[in-house]
């Protein structure tokens, strides 16, 4: 509100460390470099986010994704990860989506 602009969404990423239990995953995906694009197309999709959204995520997460020929891939949707993600949005936001993606090569 302070520089009176509007924004469509927003994004972040950063660092954290996290106990090692949090990387016993019991679920996620193993994809191939040649599918990492339609494999967000449609996991994105089925969580919920607009073409736009999917196609922002991509741009942004492609490149680094691409320096893997094997990627494992988890999402965490709509969770604050043991309180080191909590949103709190002024106004309240209308739509609320939290895809955290964590993969490895």
């Amino acid at each position: 509100m302070k520089d009176n602009r509007t924004y469509q969404y927003l994004f972040w990423d950063g660092l954290y460390s996290f106990p090692a239990e949090h990387y016993q995953y019991q679920s996620g995906f193993y994809v191939k470099r040649e599918q990492y694009v339609s494999f967000l197309q449609t996991k994105l999709a089925h969580i919920g986010l607009t073409d736009r959204e999917i196609n922002d995520f991509i741009v942004y997460w492609l490149p680094v994704m691409n320096n893997h020929n094997n990627c494992f891939v988890h999402f965490r949707i709509n969770d604050n990860i043991g309180g080191s993600s909590i949103l709190e949005t002024k106004p309240v936001a209308e739509r609320v989506i939290r895809v955290f993606m964590e993969f490895s090569g």
